[in-house]
């Protein structure tokens, strides 16, 4: 199940066309579309918090892929992993990864006595709450999932000039400061 379906659905639909590739987003969008067997389920995952509106979806599933999307919802992340743990099979994975809040530039846009977070968009759009890696690890393990790696990384590769050398700061310094947060999280079996 792959959330909010993106190049990254096509991608994994082209190197296994062997798997079935369900995705889950409020919208769907034509250009992400996959075809029979593969299904996209319309739910807006800030309704996860009534147990009542969950949708059944096709699962159980062995992997869910839930990247770059919680640091858009205005849902509790536990609610929203408890809802994505219920779709798991026994042992099977979620896949998270989002912005990390105590990244290096935003420390320093914060002893520059700047907001490092953007503001809120009339049209629901942008990054809603960013998390720490403390805090998504507490959230999954809230949800009664286990926590099977956890890091933070620099996974992704900037156009600016300041960002990469962020980026590079990071990478050599702490893991502290690094850009993305990654969790492996296990439905216990």
């Amino acid at each position: 199940l792959d959330i909010g379906a993106s190049f990254q659905t096509r991608m994994l639909a082209e190197f296994f066309p062997e798997w079935r590739i369900d995705t889950l987003a409020d919208i769907c969008d034509d250009r992400f579309a996959l075809p029979p067997p593969s299904r996209h389920f319309r739910f807006d995952l800030n309704a996860a918090l009534d147990r009542a509106r969950w949708p059944a979806l096709g699962g159980p599933y062995e992997v869910i892929l839930f990247m770059e999307v919680i640091e858009h919802l205005n849902t509790p992340p536990r609610r929203v992993l408890e809802f994505l743990a219920a779709q798991l099979a026994p042992g099977g994975a979620i896949v998270l990864t989002t912005p990390n809040a105590v990244w290096l530039k935003n420390r320093l846009r914060l002893l520059m006595g700047r907001n490092p977070f953007e503001l809120l968009r009339d049209d629901r759009s942008g990054h809603v709450r960013e998390y720490t890696l403390a805090e998504l690890s507490a959230a999954a393990r809230e949800a009664g999932l286990e926590v099977a790696a956890a890091g933070r990384h620099g996974l992704y590769r900037f156009s600016g000039a300041k960002d990469r050398f962020y980026s590079a700061l990071a990478d050599a310094t702490h893991p502290s400061l690094r850009r993305t947060i990654y969790l492996e999280l296990r439905r216990p079996g």
